[in-house]
């Protein structure tokens, strides 16, 4: 299993926490990779998500702008809808993030890090190799 921690320098802070985990689809619950960070990281990338051409909210940044069910699912992972269309918005939000100048050089770094991370987690499930799961957690 792959596994990348970006949440230790926050762990003593008392602050949520996100996993992105990619699942084998059947048969067994082994996980295949795991991107741990720090809730505001998570909150970084995905608001960096633009609106869809009808001028909404849809895949990953509709979840985060008006439910967020990895909330509502206490412990337990939540399965990622509209993977393909939540690969391509977190595509497009890493652009965005490269042109933020309102980060910090290294913090703009540590995004950009993390969320070529996440796309290439959904990269792998696009492609059939498992299903994406989301934990919010403390």
């Amino acid at each position: 299993m792959t596994y990348r921690d970006y949440s230790k320098p926050y762990r003593d802070l008392g602050e949520a926490f996100i996993d992105i985990v990619l699942k084998h689809e059947k048969g067994t619950d082994e996980e295949i990779s795991k991107i741990s960070m720090w809730y505001y990281d998570f909150v970084s990338i995905i608001t960096k998500i633009p609106l869809n051409s009808e001028g909404m909210y849809d895949g990953l940044a509709y979840h985060y702008h008006v439910d967020e069910p990895w909330k509502e699912c206490e412990d337990e992972l939540w399965a990622v809808d509209e993977v393909e269309l939540s690969l391509l918005q977190l595509m497009k939000s890493k652009e965005n993030l490269k042109s933020d100048t309102g980060q910090t050089e290294e913090d703009q770094t540590t995004l950009i890090r993390i969320c070529n991370d996440m796309i290439g987690l959904f990269k792998e499930s696009n492609e059939g190799d498992g299903k994406v799961y989301i934990k919010y957690y403390y």
